[in-house]
């Protein structure tokens, strides 16, 4: 049996989650990736969902 070993690259990335909050459940509206150098779209991403009052931007590092 010839086993043989891989390298995987990965490419860190930002994930925004737009989460919408309601009293007994809470629902994803809206996700998207970035790379980790895109900020103005990051910013753009946001401002989508400022106005709403009930909803919330989450940032996770990946």
């Amino acid at each position: 049996m010839d086993q043989q070993m891989i390298e995987l690259k990965l490419n860190p990335f930002i994930k925004c989650i737009a989460i919408k909050l309601g009293l007994f459940e809470s629902e994803i509206i809206d996700e998207y990736n970035f790379g980790i150098h895109e900020e103005d779209k990051i910013e753009e991403f946001e401002k989508k969902y400022l106005d709403i009052e009930d909803c919330i931007i989450v940032r996770v590092d990946m």
